[in-house]
């Protein structure tokens, strides 16, 4: 009986392995033979141009030999011998880029634009007694899941000033500097206790990831939440080594504080939930494993029901008793499976117009979405190549994006000028194409990270592919935006340094055993049909890339002969009007 329950847990965390394995390949096919970028779409009329949307997304093909010669030079690299490192150095470099995300809200100074400048300009309104936000048709009325972040943004304006948003950006460099600092802690927990070289990986690799950093000054509940919601992991993988009660606590506490203050870390509390029951099932002899996985279990239950009736109650009191439902999540999800303006699944204002169109009902818009949900539903089979083509633009240009908007989020902003070199000219040229070899690099290295621990990965490793995967399957469905998927994102750093390091081991085992028997070797024989299979399958890749059916996939030319992914230009205006 133990056994069949044993296996059971191995069969369901081998086959989500898979899943995520199958997530990422696909990601990391799609990183290196084509890409996405988000600009300005416009057509002539008459004697004038007319602007369409600044946000319009550009599907574009890559340069794959880029990306496949910085892996084999990177490759080469590793099997060069490298010295252990401390745990006081990756702090260090978390520090440093705290550092550069203060310089970078220094340089910038930027106002605060769109859902972010609302939800601050909110917050000073509560605070100066103006509740009419929450009057019917307000921002606030139609999204009462910004209390958390506006009840934030509340408490740093008693503390630092109303609306002084700069000391708002500053405070988003403490928290990113304690992103990257639990991303290290939590790498050192999997793989390698008190002085791992993957923590200091990680965290150099959390410098380079230059997107993350751009977001400081975005004043939203994704950068002060994710802190917390990694602290929640770390807490989790912490308590049941050491099994401390300030550990229990923490763990719910912090993911509770996480949800309220972005909703899309409900993700990361259902990856939590997920791992306990399924790891729960291994060792079921003993009880105080269980014990203490059902102990996590009641906390960030517990810890996420407080927080969230505590923000419930506040938003009340807020508006004199009165419940506020905002729009309903089916409109929204309806929305993700429309086209947008900028790509489809994108923002088009469905939600915002059912909702006034039915003069704020909640049950006659959540009726009227749902219908629409299974109109598009029931259409997918009638054109099956139109809905493939819609989802693999939607997941393109969420996931297949190297700057996640973080360059859209620093546009026309009021401020100074200090960010001017990275926004236009070679400094923007310069950015998107390292970023763009980055984003393939990392991929990479995740997949080499999901293929060679597939047998031997603990059960703790679940959190955070398990959290990214959700993230995916999630926006498949939800309002699509490449900034949202940054959130995700960071979670996949510490698996592409595990990768890596499993990657330099076995190339270094290889190399022992040429050195030691030569390549006429049977050893070396093997090796050579590997390293002669994987150089066919990137041929044969390549090969592909220039079909029809594997642009359709992979979203590779739509839009390549009238943008250039390196010089952001449009090639033919010409071209452009026959879009």
């Amino acid at each position: 009986m133990i056994k069949s329950k044993i296996s059971f847990a191995e069969w369901v965390k081998r086959a989500f392995w898979i899943l995520f394995t199958a997530i990422i390949l696909y990601l990391l096919t799609a990183s290196v033979f084509s890409t996405c970028y988000l600009g300005k779409h416009s057509y002539h009329t008459m004697s004038q141009i007319v602007e369409i949307n600044t946000t319009h997304t550009f599907f574009i093909r890559d340069h794959y030999w880029l990306h496949i010669l910085v892996f084999i030079l990177f490759s080469m690299l590793l099997m060069r011998t490298v010295k252990s490192f401390a745990i006081k150095k990756a702090v260090f470099v978390c520090i440093l880029a705290g550092i550069v995300s203060i310089l970078i809200v220094c340089a910038s100074q930027y106002y605060p634009k769109y859902d972010q400048g609302h939800v601050m300009e909110i917050a000073a309104a509560l605070n100066a007694g103006d509740y009419s936000e929450l009057e019917r048709g307000g921002y606030f009325y139609m999204y009462p899941f910004q209390a958390g972040i506006i009840l934030y943004f509340q408490i740093l304006s008693f503390l630092f000033g109303s609306s002084h948003y700069v000391a708002f950006q500053l405070v988003n460099a403490l928290w990113i500097f304690l992103t990257y600092y639990l991303l290290t802690k939590i790498a050192g927990i999997l793989w390698g206790g008190g002085y791992s070289a993957y923590e200091l990986g990680t965290s150099v690799l959390c410098l380079l990831f230059l997107p993350y950093l751009l977001n400081v000054t975005f004043l939203y509940g994704s950068v002060v939440g994710m802190p917390f919601a990694l602290l929640s992991f770390e807490t989790m993988l912490l308590y049941e080594r050491k099994s401390k009660i300030r550990y229990l606590f923490i763990c719910g506490l912090s993911m509770g504080t996480a949800v309220v203050l972005k909703p899309n870390y409900q993700i990361f509390l259902m990856a939590e939930i997920i791992y306990l029951i399924v790891s729960s099932f291994i060792g079921r002899t003993d009880r105080k494993k269980i014990y203490c996985k059902g102990l996590l279990l009641i906390s960030i239950v517990i810890g996420f029901l407080f927080c969230k009736v505590g923000v419930d109650r506040y938003l009340l009191y807020l508006n004199s008793g009165t419940e506020v439902t905002g729009i309903p999540m089916s409109a929204v999800v309806a929305m993700g499976l429309q086209d947008g303006k900028s790509a489809p699944g994108w923002y088009n204002g469905y939600h915002v117009s059912l909702y006034r169109d039915n003069d704020y009902d909640y049950v006659v818009t959540d009726q009227m979405a749902k219908e629409e949900i299974k109109r598009i539903v029931s259409g997918y089979s009638q054109d099956i190549t139109a809905s493939i083509s819609f989802f693999v633009k939607k997941t393109a240009s969420q996931w297949n994006n190297p700057t996640f908007q973080s360059l859209w989020i620093l546009e026309e902003r009021e401020g100074k000028e200090g960010l001017a070199w990275i926004l236009q000219g070679k400094g923007r040229y310069i950015y998107i194409f390292w970023v763009n070899v980055l984003q393939t690099w990392i991929l990479a290295g995740v997949l080499l990270y999901a293929v060679m621990r597939y047998k031997v990965s603990s059960y703790g490793e679940l959190l955070l592919p398990l959290a990214f995967t959700g993230g995916v399957l999630a926006h498949t469905f939800m309002e699509a935006q490449s900034l949202t998927a940054l959130i995700y994102y960071p979670l996949l750093l510490p698996l592409c340094i595990c990768g890596y390091g499993e990657w330099r081991k076995w190339m270094l085992d290889r190399k022992k055993e040429i050195v030691e028997k030569g390549w006429e070797s049977k050893e070396g024989q093997r090796l050579k049909k590997k390293i002669g299979a994987g150089a066919g399958i990137v041929i044969v890749l390549c090969v592909l890339s220039y079909m029809e059916l594997f642009a359709k996939i992979f979203a590779r030319n739509e839009n390549t002969g009238i943008f250039n992914t390196y010089t952001q230009e449009i090639v033919s205006e010409e071209e452009l009007l026959s879009d």
